[in-house]
């Protein structure tokens, strides 16, 4: 991204070209583009904070209920970054809900579409707030996770409880009576992202390995993993954590091996039976704890 832009590239998805024409037909050309307004000014908000991390923003993404920001070098950002843009996007909505009351009060504005923003403006904050990937909830969601649980698990697990979400919601919606067309479809393009993101998984989870290689930064909690000398290197990967520092402590031996130290040397012998034992044995130090 040129950091002298002072937006991204902004694509459309192709869905939206279908609810143009409905709105067209049907006389709700007006809620169109009070919708697309909202959406567009959530998205600013996750960009602004973006851009003040030197994020790398490659586009962002309009459909119709809201959008997606999507970005490079995922594994190199904090875990406080993530969080900081993930809520600036619904933050948004209550500077919106201020500027509609400005514009109600000021009588350029009918009161008739005022509520009708407002209205769009709730539905979206909400909607965004479900714990469903990619929509903030769901991005919220996953940080939780990954504070919580392995990166590994933690990615598979938050996939596993957005799709659990849009199975729910999409029942309520329809036992109450609220399942219209443009929300079955909303439902169909998430469902449709997070088959995209359980497919994925295993390629973002080689680049948290391969970034944790070279990484500089210092956390303030530390995980330290218990395991047998015959464990295989890549299976103790799967127990790392994103937010810590893993350390790995072969049982019965007084030896602690730091992440970088195995993930060095899996990564340099490019063997794939490699065991802990094999690395802890060719360190000329043993280190005690």
């Amino acid at each position: 991204m040129n950091s002298h832009k002072i937006l991204p590239p902004i694509h459309v998805h192709p869905i939206v070209f279908f609810f143009i024409t409905v709105a067209v037909l049907t006389g709700m050309l007006v809620d169109l583009v009070i919708i697309f307004f909202i959406v567009f000014v959530h998205e600013m908000g996750h960009y602004y904070f973006a851009r003040k991390f030197n994020w790398k923003v490659k586009r962002i993404y309009l459909w119709i209920f809201g959008g997606v920001m999507e970005t490079e070098d995922d594994a190199r950002r904090s875990w406080k970054e993530e969080w900081i843009v993930t809520i600036a996007g619904p933050m948004q909505h209550l500077f919106l809900f201020f500027f509609f009351y400005l514009l109600a009060a000021s009588g350029l504005v009918p009161d008739s579409t005022i509520n009708i923003a407002m209205q769009y403006n709730t539905f979206i904050l909400l909607g965004n707030l479900l714990p469903i990937l990619p929509l903030d909830g769901g991005r919220m969601l996953q940080l939780v996770c990954d504070d919580l649980f392995p990166f590994q698990t933690a990615v598979s697990l938050a996939i596993l409880l957005s799709c659990v979400s849009i199975v729910t919601v999409l029942f309520i919606a329809f036992f109450i009576g609220h399942l219209s067309l443009s929300l079955g479809l909303l439902f169909v393009f998430l469902f449709w992202e997070n088959r995209l993101e359980w497919k994925r998984r295993h390629y973002k989870w080689w680049k948290f390995i391969l970034y944790r290689k070279s990484d500089a930064k210092i956390y303030k909690k530390k995980s330290v993993l218990h395991v047998e000398r015959e464990r295989r290197l890549v299976d103790i990967f799967q127990q790392f954590y994103r937010n810590r520092y893993n350390v790995i402590r072969i049982n019965d031996v007084p030896i602690c091996l730091s992440e970088a130290d195995c993930i060095h040397a899996f990564l340099s012998n490019k063997l794939h039976h490699l065991t802990i034992g094999d690395i802890a044995d060719t360190k000329e130090e043993v280190n005690y704890v």
